[in-house]
């Protein structure tokens, strides 16, 4: 039992290594990021908020090239891979460089919020985002909804990013009945309150002016 417990708690550490994620560290100062709260600050201030990302996000694409060719009277088949993976570190910061909303005139309640979210600049300049949206309206509880990672290709679980096409995979993967969560926007809140107290002493009144 002590080995096995040993190994699970070195596979976390490992993982935490490679990824950044806080696994041992509290979020209790941030919430997730949804409509109750964009309604009540203000749709025009989405992009005032300092953003985070709730889980950790491995992309990667892989670029496989294959050649032919005759040397010395041989033929000599070359093949080559080439993988590039960008990690999005648990809690790495993030700011909505543009939002739009998604109209169905069709179906009011299938129309949108889109954040596109940045988390670095590239070399050139240039900021790649990735989409969140709490997705269709369907209910009056649409307030809470999270913003979720948004994909171009929901069952090969593809996006974009920076122009080019990745697939993503996530590290917690926490499962909601039979669906995995996808990674979603938190933001911190900080809770203000003052309580004011006024206390006087009635002194009476006399009927002798």
């Amino acid at each position: 039992m002590k080995r096995s417990t040993l190994k699970v708690t070195v596979l976390v550490a490992v993982a935490a290594a490679i990824f950044g994620c806080g696994i041992f560290l509290g979020c209790a100062s941030t919430i997730p990021f949804n409509n109750g709260i964009r309604a009540d600050i203000g749709e025009d201030r989405t992009t005032e908020f300092q953003y985070y990302i709730s889980d950790s996000i491995l992309l990667s694409r892989e670029n496989r090239k294959h050649g032919a060719d005759v040397v010395d009277g041989q033929a000599v088949i070359s093949s080559s891979r080439q993988l590039d993976e960008i990690v999005i570190a648990c809690n790495t910061l993030g700011r909505v460089i543009d939002w739009s909303m998604e109209v169905n005139e069709d179906d009011d309640s299938r129309s949108r919020v889109v954040l596109k979210v940045g988390f670095e600049q590239l070399a050139d300049g240039t900021i790649p985002v990735l989409l969140f949206s709490p997705g269709y309206r369907s209910s009056d509880d649409d307030k809470y909804y999270k913003y979720y990672l948004l994909f171009d290709d929901w069952k090969d679980r593809t996006l974009e990013y920076g122009n080019s096409m990745y697939v993503a995979t996530f590290l917690k993967g926490r499962m909601i009945g039979t669906t995995e969560e996808r990674p979603f926007l938190k933001i911190k809140i900080r809770e203000n309150h003052r309580d004011n107290k006024n206390r006087r002493r009635v002194k009476g009144l006399s009927i002798a002016h």
